[in-house]
């Protein structure tokens, strides 16, 4: 026997080995080795590895990118809900104090809708505030006999500077700069009096304790709904009883005049097992798209995903004759007529991996073992072998959730030589064959279940509802799969 492949033109060792260095980059190389024997007949054989710089697991990230026209889709949200939770209880200490009186506040009510403008800028998120309906400000006056009044304040409008950032995956809010305006108040006294010069001050200055409030208050909401970017998701294994999961931490906060980006550590547990770990890529991750609402998935957190998958028993799946019901007419024809029981069971015996590729993502399977079951009332078939495949995966979303495109591009059949009442290798290979591009949508689709980062506006009353990517569709770069669409809040 001899190596016959043109790339690798050489002689096998006495013990049947070939030893050749040729170049790799990184991913899953797949050879197509033609072997000759001494009586020229030729055999294929498929042979494969995994090339990668390094193999375990690294900190990988997810980033959601958001346009300012996003930001102002998701500052209606927030306006919409605002109102009920700026109302609260007023400080303990008195917001003026004289010997002539001390003012108290007791609550702050804001009924009604606010509506808010978030701005981005290279210093921060310029914010302006503005109440739709009066605030209502319920507090007394302790001037020796106690008076409660009431303040009715319209037109109320705050202008502040918010400010992020994430210390140790905690979310930090704060609003710098804050101006208050609005239209005199109309202030209603229940019982006792009040000094002039306490009255006069409050007639003057009651909203800027509203402001101080808001500028509380505010904080804690929008730190809330960043936050809730983070957290953990479940992974469906199939032919297994349990969940992989996944988790997003908050890693950093990046805001500019063109976009706002939350970057999120991405881990997803893998199961014990032996073997080096998942193979790592030593990219450089690029800019996100500039002033688009899109996610960027790295390459190393789909792998190391595929990986966990794989190493859980995912990459396995059977085929009977309903399912392969119009390969068999096309691709064997005549087998269909003898009612056949069919089983082609396919097992990865190594891990799919991802790579970037001009349209998208490239999916290679290096080496999944192959039986096939062939049962009619004529004859029994049971032959053994392997397949390797590679197939185009253009990212898209739909409906919040990712929705790979998958195209095969290559295919590798190796089954043992048999041949059963004219059911040969050629046939049996066609079979496969034909089985194939099923097998590969399912297996590249499994990256449907990464949950795509968004935010939570369940806190704003409006239970279940969120905001992220809604629809985009991608392509890739070195670093991963860029999907760039348009974002929504959904339900």
């Amino acid at each position: 026997v001899r190596l016959a492949t043109e790339a690798l033109l050489g002689a096998l060792d006495e013990r049947g080995f070939f030893d050749f260095t040729i170049p790799a980059e990184f991913g899953l190389q797949i050879l197509d080795l033609k072997l000759v024997d001494a009586v020229d007949n030729e055999f294929h054989e498929p042979h494969s590895f995994i090339a990668a710089w390094a193999y375990g697991t690294v900190r990988t990230t997810t980033v959601l990118g958001l346009s300012q026209t996003a930001v102002d889709l998701l500052a209606d949200e927030l306006g919409a809900g605002l109102g009920p939770l700026l109302s609260e209880d007023g400080p303990s200490e008195p917001v003026y104090e004289s010997f002539l009186a001390d003012v108290f506040i007791d609550s702050y009510e804001f009924p009604g809708s606010t509506d808010i403008s978030l701005a981005l800028t290279d210093q921060g998120i310029r914010v302006v505030l503005v109440v739709n309906e009066p605030v209502v400000v319920n507090g007394r006056v302790d001037a020796g006999p106690l008076s409660n009044f009431r303040a009715t304040i319209a037109n109320v409008r705050i202008e502040g500077l918010v400010k992020t950032a994430v210390v140790r995956g905690k979310t930090e809010v704060s609003v710098e700069g804050v101006s208050v305006s609005s239209a005199a108040p109309d202030i209603t006294v229940d019982g006792g009096l009040i000094p002039d010069a306490v009255f006069e001050w409050m007639v003057g200055n009651i909203e800027e304790p509203v402001a101080e409030a808001v500028t509380l208050e505010l904080p804690s909401v929008l730190e809330e709904v960043i936050a809730s970017a983070a957290g953990q998701f479940d992974v469906n294994v199939p032919n297994q009883s349990y969940d992989l999961v996944g988790r997003y931490s908050l890693d950093a906060i990046r805001v500019h005049k063109s976009g706002a980006e939350l970057v999120l550590a991405t881990t997803v547990d893998v199961p014990d097992g032996d073997g080096p770990g998942a193979p790592i890529s030593d990219y450089t991750v690029g800019a996100m798209p500039v002033a688009q609402d899109a996610v960027l998935i790295e390459l190393n957190t789909l792998n190391q995903y595929l990986f966990a998958l794989w190493r859980a028993g995912a990459f396995e799946r059977s085929y009977d004759e309903t399912e392969l019901e119009d390969v068999l007419g096309k691709n064997v024809p005549g087998l269909d007529k003898l009612d056949p029981v069919i089983d082609v069971r396919f097992t990865a015996l190594r891990p799919p991996v991802a790579t970037a590729a001009a349209n998208g993502l490239e999916l290679s399977i290096g080496r999944a073992e192959l039986v096939v079951s062939i049962d009619t009332e004529f004859f029994q078939v049971v032959a053994r072998g392997q397949i390797a495949a590679r197939a185009e995966v253009v990212g898209a979303v739909d409906s919040y959730s990712l929705s790979p495109k998958v195209s095969l591009t290559e295919v590798y059949v190796d089954i043992d030589q048999h041949a059963f009442a004219g059911l040969d290798t050629e046939r049996l290979e066609a079979l496969v064959q034909g089985a194939v591009p099923k097998l590969m949508d399912e297996w590249a689709k499994k990256i449907r279940d990464i949950k795509l980062p968004r935010l939570e506006l369940d806190g704003l009353g409006t239970p279940g509802r969120y905001f992220g990517l809604e629809a985009a569709e991608g392509g890739s770069t070195a670093a991963g799969i860029t999907l760039t669409g348009v974002a929504a809040a959904g339900q």
